[in-house]
């Protein structure tokens, strides 16, 4: 990964931290070829997945299943790990063991928290990392406030995206009065958004780039105007949450903690603005918590009333049907979110990992073990800077640790290291990835 020798402050004549340093334009306005930083974004999801998840066929020539089809419309921007080992603690409850070493491959700290360490001592920037969280675990999973850990330790999520865009554009407008003590709720409700405080900025850099780079700044500024307008109607105030009891009085925005029945209404909110973190040079790694590790909330859109029971049924049964249509929407999201990246030109320089927190849903009844490690859902997307050259394709890991896809994850970040998280479990890089 090169290093510019062009600074921010010169590139925009001293507009520092109020700058929107959008990625397509970094090439244009260094006119030194300069390449973008790398980006990461992690989505795992509680309770594991259905055991029929993988695709058949290999290579390019794979038919995906039911349960990945939303993941159809990109399927040549993937990369699909069959055979992939969710290694864990076998000493442990297998929901405490997976929640523990799913991100961490068994180390002290979490992928994310690795490379965000790395961002630290290379390129800063004003966020190290986010740490998000929709839904909350239970029972022996244990109470993990998001899949992010330094030192074996939790660190807190945030849960609701208006806090997650609170703390974007305070980053970027560290001194505006509107954007503190939860400011960005009325700075939306009244329309003065983040573009307004950054109009001149803007003008200025559209004026000194070529045709085709200030389409590509009109497509950021719209994304950005599009996400405000629906925090905006978030502000407005939203229904209970799935964990609300009766009688308890509605939600407003700042005081909402999404659960997984709100992922219908907020889960594209947190893909947007983590989005748009990545397009403004506010930070490059995200790490995103679907539930957990055994997560007993409700999936009200699709009737379900206990996802980590409804999870353990036999993988046959017509009750897993609801399970499978989970993965849809799951993968649909994923899909949403790889197109929104290649919208905002980020897609060559950031890598998308989605993962399940604990291997296959079944228990010992259906499976080898309690929560099967073999043939763990995990899919990738992106190219981070050119390291995955070659995509649409189906990797047969011949039950391989996970480690080692972190391993190709933390290269292709541009940090060097032989191992991820514990060594043992390390094999070294997976064959047919690059």
């Amino acid at each position: 990964m090169k290093t510019s020798n062009i600074s921010r402050r010169s590139i925009l004549r001293g507009l520092g931290a109020g700058s929107v340093l959008l990625s397509g334009m970094w090439k244009s306005a260094s006119a030194a070829g300069t390449e973008q930083p790398t980006r990461m974004a992690l989505f795992f999801h509680g309770n594991g997945a259905h055991p029929d998840w993988a695709p058949t066929g290999s290579g390019s020539a794979f038919t995906l299943t039911p349960h990945l089809s939303g993941l159809e419309q990109v399927r040549n921007d993937i990369i699909i790990f069959r055979r992939l080992m969710a290694q864990r603690d076998m000493s442990l409850n297998p929901h405490k063991g997976a929640t523990l070493d799913l991100s961490t491959a068994g180390g002290q700290d979490s992928l994310d928290q690795v490379l965000a360490k790395y961002v630290k001592m290379t390129q800063p920037t004003p966020i190290p990392s986010l740490e998000l969280a929709i839904g909350r675990t239970n029972g022996g999973g244990g109470d993990a406030p998001s899949l992010a850990l330094v030192g074996r330790q939790f660190l807190p999520g945030i849960r609701n995206p208006l806090f997650l865009y609170d703390r974007l554009t305070k980053a970027m407008v560290p001194s505006n009065p509107m954007m503190t003590n939860g400011g960005a709720e009325k700075a939306i409700a009244v329309r003065k958004s983040l573009l307004d405080y950054l109009r001149d900025d803007v003008s200025v850099l559209r004026g000194r780039v070529g045709g085709p780079e200030r389409m590509r700044i009109d497509s950021y500024l719209d994304s950005i105007r599009d996400l405000e307008s629906s925090l905006g109607g978030f502000t407005g105030g939203v229904m209970a949450g799935a964990a609300c009891t009766k009688g308890e009085p509605p939600k407003t925005a700042m005081d909402f903690e999404a659960h997984m029945s709100d992922m219908p209404m907020v889960n594209r909110m947190f893909m947007d603005t983590i989005a748009m973190g990545f397009a403004c040079g506010v930070t490059r790694v995200s790490n995103m918590m679907w539930g957990g590790g055994e997560c007993h909330e409700a999936l009200g859109w699709l009737g379900v009333g206990q996802w980590h029971s409804t999870s353990h049924g036999n993988p046959a049964g017509s009750g897993q049907q609801t399970l499978i249509k989970l993965h849809t929407f799951l993968s649909n999201e994923i899909a949403y979110f790889i197109q929104k990246l290649k919208a905002l030109d980020l897609f060559d320089s950031t890598q998308v990992l989605w993962g399940t927190q604990n291997g296959n849903s079944t228990e010992t009844g259906f499976s080898k073990e309690n929560h099967d490690r073999r043939n763990a859902l995990f899919i990738l997307a992106g190219r981070s800077g050119g390291y995955y050259k070659t995509l649409g394709k189906v990797v047969d890991c011949n039950e391989a640790y996970h480690n080692d896809l972190y391993l190709h994850m933390a290269n292709a970040f541009g940090l060097k290291t032989t191992t991820v998280g514990k060594p043992e479990w390390c094999k070294g890089l997976l064959p047919g990835v690059v």
